[in-house]
């Protein structure tokens, strides 16, 4: 097992511990006017992947670990990205939501600094 993950061909350190697979049964639950439950199920339960992953201001090793601007650049502005978890399976997926930032040090643009960057990442197709 990785202690990685790979995002659009970039290693991003990735704690096993804090970093798992989920699958979300789609519905919609609402109250109908009469005052009764309406609840529907949608056909699909995607698989998402909710964690950290450990982003370096600049890496190491940077021919095979991404920084914090390769990251930016990724999230914003791409779609569909390739996505290879911990146990090296490669799957089509969708970055979700807000990347909130976390600085390690208070001085952010310190080549030693690292951002903990909380992510959530969904499968784009599939059972």
């Amino acid at each position: 097992m990785n202690d990685y993950v790979i995002l659009d061909g970039y290693r991003y350190a990735a704690p096993f511990m804090q970093f798992e697979p989920r699958r979300r049964k789609p519905a919609r639950v609402r109250y109908t006017l009469g005052g009764t439950l309406d609840v529907t199920y949608g056909p699909a339960v995607p698989l998402l992947w909710q964690g950290k992953l450990k982003v370096p201001v600049q890496p190491t090793d940077s021919d095979v670990y991404g920084d914090i601007d390769q990251f930016r650049i990724t999230a914003v502005t791409k779609t569909a990205l390739a996505y290879t978890d911990h146990l090296g399976d490669v799957y089509s997926v969708h970055l979700l939501g807000e990347f909130h930032e976390l600085p390690k040090l208070p001085v952010i643009d310190s080549t030693t600094n690292v951002y903990y960057i909380p992510v959530t990442i969904v499968r784009a197709s599939g059972p």
